[in-house]
């Protein structure tokens, strides 16, 4: 669905731990904050070139990308 994936921890060890991740998608990076099952889309926000269906599907597969970590 997308053709690459870089995350990079933010504030490892502390309180407000998270993801912080980056996607190309159509050619268009793609950045979001990673929170306990929840993605945060920094902007500019997929939801302007793809569905609202597609966008679940993208969110579920950068979850089980994540997860694991």
């Amino acid at each position: 669905m997308f053709e690459f994936i870089k995350i990079k921890l933010l504030f490892k060890g502390q309180f407000h731990q998270r993801y912080h991740f980056t996607i190309r998608l159509s050619q268009h990076d793609y950045q979001g904050i990673y929170y306990k099952n929840n993605i945060q889309w920094l902007l500019p926000s997929p939801y302007k070139i793809i569905s609202k269906r597609d966008i679940q599907i993208l969110e579920s597969t950068i979850s089980k990308v994540i997860l694991p970590l």
